[in-house]
C-alpha cells in the first residue's frame, strides 16, 4: 500500500525517562518564624522550566501573598504578610496540577513535604513595665562650705535611698559579694552611709545586684540625673533586668559627682563646658575670692530655674508619649542652701550688676536647649521671695511652676494609679539657719510643686543631719 503522506511517519524520538517525569516544586523561606507586624519572602523553585506558574496557583492560609515575581523560568518569589488575627498560622502550598512544564506535563507533587511551607507566629512577650526616676541634685559650690563633707554625704545618701527603694520595688535584689543570700536594701544603705562621702563609692564594691524576674512587679528603670550649679547637666541611665549589675555602676556614677570647683579649682583650664556654653571670658567678679581657703566666684551660682525647666521638659515629653505616659514617675530634688544665680549673670541690679540683661545659659539638648537668662526667683536674708523677669520680659519662674505641675497632673491622669507619681523635695540645713528654713518652707510649699488639683504624691522635708533620713 502506497502511503499518501510520506511525512506522516517522520521520525519522532521517544522521551527519556527524566523528561517524562512531571515537574515538581520546592517552597522555602529564610525566615519561618515572624511576629505579627513582620513580613517574609517566600521562594519557589520548579524542577523544570515553566511558562504558566502564577500567583493564583499558590494557596496561602493565615495571611496573604503579594509582589509575586519571576526571577527566571524556574525561580519565583512572593511576600507573605500575616493577617490581623492573633492566632494566625501561616501555610503556603502549591497543589497538584497547578502548573506545567514546557511540554504540558502537569505537576503531581501536591503531597510532597517540600511543597508545603509552614510559618510560625512569634508571640510577642508583653513589654516589661518601666519606671522613670528623676534625681535633681545640687552641684553648686555651696557643698564646699565648712560642713561640705557632711552635706555631700547627706545628698549622696538621699540619692541612694531614692534609687534603692525603686530597685527593690522593681524586682532587683542585693547581695554581699561571695554570698548567695540576698539582704535588705535597708541594711545595704545603713552599711554604705556609715562611710564618708569619698569612701561610699569604695563600699559599693563589696556588693552585687541580681534580678528576681519571678516577681510579678518586675520593672525596668530609666534613671535621669539632673545636676545644677553654675550650669545644668543631664545624664540618663537605663537599668534592665538582663543586666542588673549596671545598678552598681549607676550608683557609682552618682556618688562621684563633683562640683566644678572641685574639678577645676579657680581655673577654666580643661573645662570644656565653659566654651561649650559660650560663656564670656571670666571677669573680676568671676574671679573674686573672699578668702584664700575658699573657692572663687568662678563656679558660683545655682541655676535652679534651669534645672526645673529641664525637669518640666522631660515630664512633658513623657506625658506626650502614649507609650510612656502611664509609667510610674519618681522625683527626688535636693537643694543645698539658698538658690542664687550669680548676680552679674542675672536680670537684676546690685553692686556687681548694673544691667537687667541676663546672660543666656543654655540647657543641654536632652533638656530642650532653652536659654535661661534669669534666676526667676530669689530670696532675701529674711527668707522673702522676689521674682524677676527674663530677657523677654516674662515672669519665667511662675510660668515654669505652672507648666511643671501641669505635666505632673497629666501624668497622674494617664496613670492607672496616680499615687505612682511621687515627688520628694529636700532642703539641707545642718546649721539650723532660721531664714534658710523659711526659704525652704516657702519654696517647697508655694513656689514649686503643687498637687492640690490632682492626686499625685508630694512631700518635702528640711534635712539637718543623717538622722533625719531614718536610714
Amino acid at each position: 500500500m502506497q502511503l499518501s503522506d510520506p511525512g506522516a511517519l517522520a521520525f519522532r524520538p521517544e522521551k527519556t525517562k527524566e523528561e517524562s517525569k512531571p515537574p515538581k516544586i520546592r517552597v522555602w523561606t529564610k525566615k519561618s518564624q515572624i511576629k505579627d507586624h513582620q513580613k517574609t519572602k517566600i521562594y519557589f523553585r520548579t524542577s523544570k522550566k515553566t511558562d504558566d506558574f502564577e500567583l493564583s496557583d499558590i494557596q496561602a492560609e493565615g495571611g496573604g501573598l503579594s509582589k509575586f515575581k519571576e526571577i527566571d523560568k524556574k525561580t519565583y518569589t512572593a511576600i507573605f504578610k500575616p493577617d490581623s488575627s492573633l492566632s494566625w498560622r501561616g501555610k503556603i502550598h502549591v497543589p497538584s496540577k497547578s502548573f506545567s512544564s514546557a511540554d504540558g506535563t502537569k505537576n503531581r507533587d501536591g503531597k510532597d513535604q517540600n511543597n508545603t511551607l509552614t510559618i510560625k507566629r512569634i508571640q510577642a512577650k508583653p513589654d516589661t513595665p518601666k519606671e522613670d526616676i528623676y534625681l535633681v541634685l545640687d552641684n553648686s559650690n555651696s557643698t564646699q562650705q565648712s560642713d561640705a563633707k557632711n552635706h555631700k554625704k547627706i545628698q549622696y545618701s538621699l540619692a541612694l535611698q531614692a534609687l534603692t527603694e525603686k530597685f527593690e520595688d522593681a524586682g532587683f535584689e542585693i547581695q554581699r559579694k561571695g554570698k548567695k543570700q540576698s539582704i535588705l536594701f535597708e541594711d545595704f544603705l545603713q552599711d554604705v552611709t556609715k562611710k564618708s562621702a569619698k569612701e561610699m563609692t569604695q563600699r559599693l564594691e563589696k556588693y552585687s545586684i541580681i534580678s528576681d524576674q519571678n516577681q510579678s512587679n518586675t520593672r525596668n528603670l530609666n534613671i535621669h540625673l539632673i545636676t545644677y550649679g553654675y550650669y545644668v547637666d543631664h545624664k540618663q541611665f537605663k537599668l534592665k533586668h538582663k543586666k542588673p549589675e549596671r545598678a552598681l555602676n549607676i550608683m557609682q556614677r552618682i556618688l562621684t559627682t563633683e562640683t566644678a570647683a572641685e574639678q577645676f579649682g579657680n581655673s577654666i583650664k580643661g573645662n570644656s563646658q565653659w566654651k561649650k556654653l559660650g560663656l564670656p571670658k571670666p571677669n573680676r567678679y568671676d574671679l573674686y575670692q573672699g578668702r584664700s581657703d575658699e573657692p572663687s566666684n568662678l563656679y558660683a551660682g545655682t541655676e535652679l530655674l534651669g534645672a526645673l525647666e529641664g525637669l518640666d521638659y522631660l515630664l512633658t515629653k513623657k506625658a506626650n508619649n502614649p507609650n510612656q505616659r502611664d509609667q510610674s514617675t519618681s522625683i527626688a530634688l535636693v537643694l543645698d542652701g539658698k538658690p542664687e544665680r550669680r548676680s552679674w549673670w542675672d536680670t537684676r541690679t546690685n553692686a556687681a550688676s548694673d544691667s537687667i540683661t541676663g546672660q543666656a545659659i543654655p540647657l543641654p539638648k536632652s533638656l530642650g536647649q532653652e536659654d535661661i537668662t534669669t534666676s526667676g526667683l530669689l530670696y532675701d536674708n529674711q527668707g522673702n521671695p522676689h521674682f524677676f523677669k527674663n530677657n523677654q520680659g516674662q515672669w519665667q519662674w511662675k510660668a515654669m511652676q505652672k507648666d511643671l505641675n501641669s505635666a505632673l497632673d497629666r501624668l497622674a491622669t494617664y496613670s492607672t494609679n496616680p499615687t505612682t507619681i511621687q515627688v520628694n523635695a529636700y532642703g539641707l540645713n545642718s546649721t539650723g539657719n532660721t531664714s534658710l528654713t523659711t526659704i525652704y518652707q516657702d519654696l517647697f510649699s508655694n513656689q514649686s510643686f503643687d498637687n492640690s488639683s490632682s492626686s499625685w504624691s508630694y512631700s518635702h522635708q528640711t534635712i539637718q543631719s543623717l538622722q533625719d533620713l531614718n536610714l
